[in-house]
């Protein structure tokens, strides 16, 4: 797979090509291969805040 930080100018063939992938996606033994590889498409959950801070943030704003 090529690391190229400019998929936006290349066509869409070319993109897919690169990836290895199709319009219809990857298939499902790639998919698991490149999960186990890369990780979970997953973003990190984030960080909550505590019930006391999230109420006097809404305070923080002058126009309240």
């Amino acid at each position: 797979m090529q690391n190229n930080a400019n998929w936006h100018n290349q066509p869409s063939e070319e993109a897919l090509a690169a990836l290895g992938a199709t319009l219809a996606g990857l298939g499902v033994s790639e998919a698991k291969v490149r999960s186990n590889s890369y990780g979970p498409n997953k973003l990190p959950e984030p960080e909550r805040r505590n019930v006391i801070l999230r109420f006097l943030y809404h305070f923080h704003n002058i126009l309240i």
